[in-house]
Parts: structure tokens; C-alpha cells; sequence
């Protein structure tokens, strides 16, 4: 099972008047306790006297201001890290300037002994003064001149004591800094050396001025590479067309041109050009065997052997060369000379570019490492500066420490002394005041722990939460004021009253018969006869609703039996003043006639009492007999209710709810608590009992949010009640039946719609059922139609009050917001209640049209 939780930790601002309606007797005993002493306890107070004088205090000392150089800058962010007057404060009330004080003032308490600093703080009190930069310091006693002279020894001690504390911070200052200069000096003289070690390592005088002149030579490197590549490409050009002239590559130009410019090469070409000539004169006389012509031959083949043999003395290697080559004329010559020319210069452009080259990348890296040579640099010139400075200004401020040593300074000067009380101190109001507000913090804090500690179900939310059952009936707990009959009757109090009988005009008697119609319409398949009533512990009020719910029942017409099957401690033979001599217990036991223990109190009403009490009540429950004696009453009688003890106390409940109908269980707000609610849940369903629903009794508005709902008979009768309450018991209960009559039901029938048996039902018994449904239907319909005229009415009650408290002074709004809660309340549960008989009327439609088909289908087959 799933357990349910109810969470009491949750703050609801609606219910705190309630708590306070149900918890204000004992907070107005401990607010009345704790004001009554706060008030006795200051009357007889002895007069106290307090003298007090001022300090000022200084925000920038100058004295700190040489120790702390950031101490003006410091001050802005005072309020944000601390406060140096609540410091100082706390100084005032530190043990040294105290004990120091008291030495000085020699006091002694009523035993002869020094004074304890403990005491003396107790009347001792320092204080800003808002938006001031002074300190209110004070002491109180019951002697003026002991006051004035505590205060001004306490700012004496403390101004001498801040003095010292300020000479001490500079000597130690001045220490401190003769220590330091040295260190900063050498500092200093390091940072000097490091930085001129790093300029001659990286050749460095000046980077600013060094950077844009490289940048500006690689510039100048990068335009005559480019001017040197355009001058080759036009050498290239100029070469490519010398040589397409030439024939030759310029190697072999110049080649022929040397050897064209040899005299011996010369010499012997010109030898051969004259022999080769003789022979092609000769040739052209004599036949090739003429001994001239090979003598001729001869010669040739060795001027050309003579040639060969010094071109490759010139060229360095034996190359053929045409005859003609060798012999070039001057264009031609000119020509090789020029393309000779031209691949030199090429040459030469191609070496000067690749020294630019190597030069503008020598340039490139020096210019690359510029960044980290000045981060380098810069760092050692902070490093240098820093050092430059801290050491100037320890310098400057040992300069003016030494000075200042010398000086008497605080941060504290006395604004006014102070002076012998003349009037005491106004305590009493404020001590009033101080005991109100400590009576009324108890009392709040008495009335949450006494809800803390309460853990019984305490409203209805609670109870639907908890138990999850079907909501039958409120029936709102009894005020005597209310009930002037009752009043008037000397009658046992511990006896419960008999409402509906007694008091039928009421509230509460309505509420009773709003329960007993929601268990008539309870369930439209199975008719409910036999019922339990039981509850989760005693004092809930079982008995009560037993009583009342069968009378309730009996008034519409219902033959009841009112059975008390509480064989421990009955109490219904006391509640309709019978005897109990002869009962329930008797009828198990013995066997005698059910008639001679059934006693009828009411028209309709017939109880039986619980009997002589047996010595074990469970055997007599839970046998044969019992469940005969049920069976038998259940035929005799519309309704049996059954008064069971307690669950928790016996299970008599359980063992008589497996042989009825079902259990009606009664809860009372304030009486069962958490634990025994859960057990009950849990008991009720482990064993299977048909719970028919809770009835929440002795709900008063005391205990709930917004009130609790009373049925529209109370309306009804209200205005009749002052003319009711005079007339005799008849008339009064002829009024209330006339008032209720539409819920009377006269014939009982059973709902469920059962095919074999209805066929062979006689068509005239059928007629008569249908027709009997069709007037319950009726009475169902008016019912309904005027709880909507009635729900209607309560909406437009809701809204008159909701305009009246729109233009209400503060003086009546709250009546009427408790009011318009109330209301509110009551139409919502017209609401909840509506709901429920809308859907047993259409249930109760379905059946009467099922039982109209039946009917029809036998009227048809009978004229066939």
C-alpha cells in the first residue's frame, strides 16, 4: 500500500488564525507570565545612570600613512571589507585596555575583590554614531560619578594605549626599512648590470631607431634584386638573338673567335687554303694517280693534321671546325664579341643577386629576432624602474618615519569628556517594550511547538489525504450556546445527544440526514442495508453518529434497527434510556426471541442493546449465530446500523464488516492522530473491508481554513427557527418532514437489472417497478434541479459579498472576508455535492431505459 504523507512543516498563512484560535489559551497564559515579570521585574529596578563621551576618530592617520603608502586608496574599500571604527570598537572592549582601566580605577565589589572585566563590560557599551566618523563610548551605573570617571579612565587608558601602538608600528617601520634599503640598493645595481650585459650580447644600442633603419636596407636590398632579375631577362633576350645570328652557342663563339684571332692557327689555315686551291687547279688538268695530284693530297692531309693540332693546343681539346668558321669576318666578329659580352654580364647580375639575397636574409633574421629582444629588454627596464623606486621611496619614507618617531601621534582625538549624569537613564518603557516583544516571541514560539508536537489530523484536507475515502457526510461539532432546549435539560454531558430527535431545526440535524441521502445513493447497483460504524480510536464519536444516522434514517420512513454491538463499554441503552439487561450478547448466547430484546424508541426505529457484557465478545461475534442474527435483520429491517468499539481497541469491527455491507468510518479532528489513521487505512485493507466512506464529526470553523458546509436545510430553516424553537416537539418535526419530504422514499427496490428474472417477472409487478423507478426518478430530478437553484443562489450570494468587500472600509473588511470564505466554502461544496446526485441521476436514467426495454419487448410479444 502506498503509504500517504502529510507534510506539517509547510507554511500556510491561512491556517495561522486557526492554529491561534486552537492554541491561544496557553500562549496567553506564557505572554501573560513572561509580561507580568519583565513588568515587576523593571518596577523594582534601581535607577541607573550612564555618562558617556565621544571620540573622533581619523580616517587617514598620518602616522599609518608613512607605514602604509596605499592607505588613502585603502579607504574606499572600507565598507566593503571592514570597518575600521567597529575594529577599533572591539578594541575599546579588548581585556588589556580593560584590565588597564580597571587598575587604574582600584574598584572593588561587595565582597572586598577587584572587579572582573567580565562585570565591567557588562555595563560598558561603544557605538558609531550613524554617518559620523565618532565613537560614543559609555558606562553605566547606579552611582553618576562612578559612571563619568569609568567612561573617562577608558578613553584615557585607550587613547594612550593607541598612541604607544602607533610608536610601535613606526619603530618597527623604521626597522624595517633600515633593513630594506641595502636590499634595495644591491637591487638595484643588479638590474643595472643585467641590462648592460644583455645590450652588449645582442649588439643592441638602440632598438627604436636601429629597427626602421634594417627595414628600410632590406627595402632597398629587395628593389635591386628586382631591378637585377629585369636586366637578365633583357641580357637573355638580346643573347638568344645574337646566337639565332651566329649559329653558335656563346662558348663556341668565342671559341672561333680566338682561334680567328691566332697567328699560327692562321698561318697554316692560310697554307691549306693555297694548297687546296693548287689542287683544284690541278685536278682540273690531271687525273687523281697523277703524281702531282697526290703529292698535292699529301700536303693537304697534313696542313689539316698541323690545324687540328693547334685548335686543340688553343680550345684544350680536338674539336672539327669548318675551314670558314675559322676565318670570320669583322660583323661576325663584332657579333661573337658582343654575345660573349652579354653572358658575362648575366653572369655577373646572377652572383649579385644571390649576394643580395644572402644579405637581405642576414637582415630578415636580425629583424625576426626584434620582438624577443625587446620583451627581453623592456623586462630588464621594468625590472629597473621598479627596483629605481622601491628604493626611493623606502628612502623617502625612512626620511620621514625618523621624523615622525619622534612625535606623540593617534588616530583618536577626544571630541567631549564626559561628565556626571544629573537623571538616570529612561529604561522603563523601553524595558515594557522589550518584554512584550520577548512574551510574544515564547508565545509564538509555544504555539509552533505545540503544533510541532500535535500530531493529530487537525482538518478535513488532512483526513481526505490521509484516508482516501469516499467523502459522505460533515457533521459540525455542537455548541451549547446554540441549543437552548438543551440547555435546559439536566442531562449527563458524557451522554451523547440525539440531535436529529431532539434539535431537528439545526445545522447539525440536517447534516445527519445529508449523510443518510448520500448512503441511499451511495451505490444504484446493490442496495446498502447493513452498515458498521466504527472509527480509527475512541472518543470520535461512533455512538453519536450511530444514534442520529438511524433516527435520521427512521424520520424519511426507513424501518432501522439500531444495533449495539460494543460489548465492552455500550453506551446506547444510556443514549435512548433503556435497559440493558437483555440484548445483542443474548441473543448469541441463548436462545431466546430476537422480539424481547428489540426495544422501539422511535417511529420506524427499533434498537437493540448490546446486553449482559460477556466475558470474551470476539468468540460472540465471530460465530454462525451472528451472521444468521445479520441475515435475519437485514430481511426484517430497510437499514441496520451497527455501533462497533474502536479499531484500535478491538477488532470487533473487522470481524462484524466481513458479514455486512460495508463500514462507515467516523473521524474527529483533534482526537486520532497520524499514527492510528495510517493503521486504520492499512487494517482496513489488509483484511477487505468494503469501506462505504468517512464521516468527519465535530468540525468546527475553528479548525478549518474556510469554514465547513451546512446543508441548504439550515437555510431553509433559519428563518423559521425563532418560530420553531417555541412550538411543541410534533409541529416542529411536521415542519422539518415537510421541508425534506423529496427525499423521502417510500418503496425499496433492488436496482440491478437481472434479464431471467425480470422475464419471468408477472408484466404487472414490471409496470409497477418501472413506474416506482420513474417517481424515484422524479423525486431524484426535483432534488437535483433545486440543489442548482440553490448552488445558483450561493453564487450569487459569493458575488454580492465579493462587491461589498471591493468598496469596504478596513473596519468591516475582515468580518466580511471571513464571511466570503465561509460562503465561498459552502459553494464549492454545493459544487462537490451537485456533482454526485447529476451522476446517480443519469446512473439511475440508464436503469429506468434498460427496464423500459425489457418491458416494451414483453407488452410486443404479448400482442403477437
Amino acid at each position: 500500500m502506498e503509504s500517504t504523507k502529510i507534510n506539517h512543516s509547510t507554511f500556510e498563512p491561512n491556517l495561522i488564525p486557526l492554529v491561534i484560535k486552537r492554541r491561544w489559551l496557553p500562549a496567553l497564559t506564557v505572554f501573560t507570565s513572561i509580561l507580568t515579570l519583565g513588568i515587576i521585574a523593571t518596577n523594582f529596578k534601581k535607577p541607573i545612570y550612564s555618562a558617556s563621551g565621544e571620540l573622533l576618530y581619523k580616517r587617514v592617520n598620518p602616522t599609518y600613512s608613512l607605514i602604509n603608502p596605499a592607505a588613502e586608496h585603502q579607504e574606499s574599500s572600507y565598507n566593503l571589507k571592514s570597518d575600521p571604527l567597529t575594529t577599533q570598537s572591539e578594541i575599546l572592549r579588548s581585556k588589556p585596555v580593560v584590565k588597564e582601566t580597571l587598575a587604574q580605577l582600584n574598584w572593588q565589589d561587595e565582597k572586598g575583590k577587584p572587579i572582573k572585566p567580565e562585570q565591567f563590560l557588562e555595563n560598558f557599551d561603544v557605538k558609531n554614531l550613524t554617518g559620523t566618523d565618532i565613537l560614543s563610548v559609555s558606562y553605566q551605573s547606579q552611582n553618576p560619578q562612578k559612571a563619568a570617571e569609568a567612561t573617562n579612565t577608558l578613553i584615557s587608558v585607550f587613547l594612550q594605549q593607541n598612541i604607544a601602538a602607533n610608536r610601535a608600528e613606526l619603530v618597527a617601520a623604521r626597522k624595517f626599512l633600515e633593513e630594506q634599503l641595502p636590499k634595495a640598493q644591491a637591487t638595484v645595481a643588479n638590474a643595472e648590470l643585467a641590462l648592460r650585459n644583455y645590450k652588449e650580447k645582442n649588439k643592441i644600442v638602440s632598438l627604436e631607431t636601429e629597427a626602421p633603419k634594417i627595414v628600410e636596407l632590406v627595402n632597398r636590398i629587395q628593389q635591386q634584386i628586382i631591378d637585377s632579375k629585369a636586366e637578365i631577362a633583357k641580357i637573355s633576350n638580346e643573347s638568344n638573338t645574337l646566337k639565332q645570328k651566329l649559329g653558335m652557342d656563346s662558348n663556341r663563339a668565342a671559341l672561333i673567335t680566338n682561334l680567328s684571332q691566332s697567328p699560327a692557327v692562321q698561318e697554316v689555315l692560310q697554307q691549306l687554303q693555297q694548297v687546296e686551291s693548287e689542287l683544284a687547279q690541278e685536278k682540273s688538268r690531271y687525273t687523281d694517280n697523277n703524281p702531282k695530284i697526290v703529292e698535292l693530297t699529301e700536303k693537304v692531309q697534313s696542313l689539316k693534321s698541323l690545324l687540328n693540332q693547334r685548335i686543340q693546343q688553343i680550345s684544350g681539346d680536338r674539336v672539327n671546325l669548318l675551314y670558314g668558321n675559322l676565318q670570320n669576318g669583322q660583323l661576325q666578329q663584332e657579333l661573337t664579341s658582343n654575345l660573349i659580352q652579354l653572358e658575362a654580364t648575366n653572369r655577373g647580375l646572377v652572383n649579385q643577386i644571390a649576394e643580395l639575397s644572402q644579405i637581405e636574409t642576414d637582415y630578415q633574421k636580425r629583424i625576426n629576432t626584434f620582438p624577443r629582444l625587446e620583451q627581453q629588454l623592456k623586462a630588464l627596464q621594468r625590472e629597473l624602474e621598479v627596483s629605481q623606486s622601491t628604493y626611493a621611496l623606502l628612502l623617502q619614507k625612512f626620511q620621514e618615519v625618523r621624523i615622525a618617531e619622534n612625535q606623540n601621534t593617534g588616530d583618536f582625538r577626544v571630541v567631549s569628556e564626559a561628565v556626571v549624569p544629573a537623571e538616570p537613564v529612561p529604561y522603563k518603557a523601553i524595558s515594557y517594550l522589550a518584554s512584550g516583544l520577548l512574551a510574544t516571541l515564547v508565545a509564538v514560539g509555544t504555539i509552533y511547538l505545540l503544533e510541532i508536537l500535535d500530531k493529530s489530523i487537525k482538518t478535513l484536507e488532512e483526513a481526505k489525504q490521509i484516508f482516501g475515502y469516499t467523502w459522505l457526510g460533515i457533521i459540525p461539532a455542537a455548541e451549547q450556546s446554540k441549543l437552548p432546549e438543551l440547555s435546559k435539560q439536566e442531562v449527563d454531558p458524557l451522554i451523547p445527544k440525539l440531535f436529529v430527535r431532539d434539535y431537528s431545526a439545526f445545522a447539525i440535524s440536517e447534516s445527519y440526514r445529508m449523510l443518510q441521502s448520500n448512503l441511499r445513493f451511495l451505490s444504484c447497483d446493490q442496495k446498502i442495508k447493513t452498515i458498521v460504524v466504527t472509527s480509527s480510536v475512541s472518543q470520535e464519536g461512533k455512538s453519536t453518529i450511530s444514534a442520529n444516522l438511524a433516527a435520521a434514517m427512521a424520520q424519511v420512513g426507513h424501518r432501522v434497527l439500531l444495533i449495539d454491538a460494543h460489548l465492552h463499554h455500550p453506551i446506547q441503552h444510556r443514549i435512548w434510556d433503556l435497559y440493558n439487561n437483555c440484548g445483542l450478547s443474548n441473543l448469541i448466547a441463548e436462545q431466546i426471541n430476537p422480539s424481547s430484546a428489540i426495544k422501539e424508541v422511535m417511529l420506524n426505529l427499533d434498537v437493540l442493546p448490546s446486553g449482559v457484557i460477556p466475558p470474551s465478545p470476539v468468540t460472540l461475534l465471530d460465530s454462525q449465530k451472528m451472521i444468521n442474527l445479520i441475515d435475519f435483520f437485514a430481511t426484517r429491517y430497510d437499514f441496520v446500523i451497527i455501533d462497533t468499539p474502536a479499531l484500535n481497541f478491538a477488532p470487533d469491527a473487522s470481524i462484524i464488516g466481513r458479514i455486512t455491507d460495508g463500514i462507515l468510518l467516523v473521524v474527529k479532528p483533534g482526537v486520532v492522530d497520524q499514527t492510528n489513521a495510517k493503521f486504520t487505512k492499512e487494517l482496513l485493507e489488509q483484511s477487505g473491508q468494503n469501506v462505504l466512506g468517512i464521516v468527519v464529526n465535530g468540525v468546527s470553523p475553528t479548525s478549518e481554513p474556510h469554514g465547513y458546509y451546512y446543508h441548504s436545510l439550515e437555510h431553509r430553516l433559519t428563518k423559521e427557527q425563532p418560530k420553531l424553537l417555541g412550538q411543541p416537539k410534533e409541529e416542529l418535526w411536521e415542519t422539518i418532514s415537510r421541508l425534506a419530504r423529496e427525499s423521502k422514499q417510500k418503496t425499496s427496490f433492488n436496482s440491478t437489472v437481472n434479464l431471467e428474472e425480470l422475464d419471468h417477472t408477472p408484466i404487472e409487478k414490471l409496470k409497477e417497478i418501472v413506474n416506482q423507478f420513474q417517481r424515484d426518478l422524479d423525486i431524484l430530478t426535483k432534488l437535483v434541479k433545486e440543489q442548482e437553484e440553490e448552488l445558483s443562489l450561493q453564487r450569487q450570494t459569493v458575488k454580492r459579498l465579493q462587491r461589498k468587500l471591493n468598496i469596504a472600509t478596513d473596519q468591516d473588511r475582515f468580518t466580511l472576508e471571513q464571511k466570503l470564505a465561509q460562503e465561498q466554502e459552502i459553494r464549492s461544496m454545493l459544487d462537490e455535492t451537485l456533482v454526485g446526485q447529476r451522476r446517480n441521476l443519469e446512473k439511475r436514467k440508464e436503469i429506468l431505459r434498460q427496464y423500459q426495454q425489457i418491458l416494451s419487448l414483453r407488452q410486443t410479444s404479448l400482442k403477437e
